[in-house]
């Protein structure tokens, strides 16, 4: 492995990370096991104990994973590109390493969105004294605990077998990929004008959806929540697609760089981290808001934390819009307004 500080940084807090979710890992086992609300033995009082431990610990694995996690986004994006002959962002850094830091990275969304999951029932089931979802709470730890194990696996092979002397194409290939005025102007055959349009649709859909999340006195129903949940991931994977082909243009100045890494670069204004990240956002917040109304439906006791916890992660949902709303259609404005034209192929 390259002995860079910080690759050696995101290695030994991924390895506390993994260490502390190995260690809530157990313990919800054994909670998984022996767990029983009604009765006063000895056991049951090591267990409810045991619980509290887990929580600690899945909380600080969590904030590890977190850092670890953004400390990657930098590494690729900014520092490891220093290092890989030919690579001017971080697709020459994935080039470096095979593809295996694409898988990485998939695998700690996974791993990111399911901890969120854990954090949110982990908050209701200690808001309720009779702890009313901890079985649910410990499968779902065990779930994330395995997601995130793997994803910090694949992170120390794909930075392991990082090749820092054969020269990579970078961008050239993004260039390379554009054979034909159609093909630039088009995704999977879909046009990029009708792409922006279904984007914002998209996003003002589920602004109303979060919006009535957020102001609501009561819990929505579970249909609701069910749009609300659908809506998420079918808008994220459009807005992705579309800030990428389409509107990544108005930052980089220039037509058919179809580049997601290289909008985090300085001479790009960071843009890439308040974008993604809010897509992420929209994402894990929006499915938070489902689940705390969902659980708050089926399960006794949890009815004022689940609404305050929805509507917490609705508003999450809400600010994300338009941070990612206001950084993708103001440049666009600002060229019209400055050139007199859109940049379109």
């Amino acid at each position: 492995m390259m002995l860079h500080p910080l690759v050696l940084a995101i290695f030994t807090v991924d390895v506390a990370s993994a260490a502390l979710l190995i260690l809530a890992g157990y313990g919800n086992a054994q909670i998984l096991a022996g767990w029983n609300p009604s009765s006063s033995s000895r056991l049951q009082l090591d267990l409810e104990r045991r619980a509290e431990a887990v929580s600690l610990q899945a909380r600080w694995a969590t904030a590890l994973f977190v850092i670890g996690s953004v400390l990657l986004v930098v590494g690729v994006s900014g520092v490891l590109p220093t290092l890989v002959p030919g690579a001017m962002c971080g697709t020459g850094v994935v080039q470096a390493s095979s593809g295996l830091l694409g898988r990485a990275l998939t695998f700690r969304l996974l791993a990111l969105a399911l901890l969120a999951m854990w954090r949110l029932t982990d908050r209701l089931d200690r808001s309720a004294p009779t702890f009313p979802i901890i079985q649910l709470t410990a499968r779902i730890e065990l779930l994330s605990m395995a997601a995130a194990v793997i994803a910090i696996w694949n992170t120390m092979t794909a930075l392991a077998s990082l090749d820092v002397h054969t020269p990579v194409d970078c961008c050239s290939v993004v260039f390379d990929q554009v054979r034909s005025a159609v093909s630039a102007t088009t995704t999977h055959g879909i046009d990029d004008t009708v792409l922006v349009i279904a984007t914002f649709v998209l996003l003002a859909l589920l602004l109303a959806l979060a919006l009535g999340f957020a102001r609501r006195r009561r819990l929505p129903g579970l249909r609701t929540s069910a749009a609300l949940a659908i809506t998420a991931p079918i808008t994220v994977t459009v807005a992705g697609v579309t800030l990428i082909r389409v509107l990544s243009a108005y930052h980089y100045g220039v037509l058919h760089h179809h580049c997601p890494w290289c909008l985090f670069l300085k001479e790009h204004h960071l843009v890439g981290y308040p974008l993604f990240g809010a897509l992420g956002i929209m994402l894990i917040s929006a499915w938070s808001s489902s689940l705390a109304t969902g659980l708050a439906t089926v399960v006794s006791g949890l009815g004022e934390s689940a609404r305050h916890a929805a509507q917490r992660h609705a508003s999450r949902v809400v600010a994300a819009i338009l941070v990612f709303a206001g950084l993708t259609a103001l440049p666009p404005l600002l060229w019209r307004l400055r050139f007199g034209v859109w940049l379109t192929g």
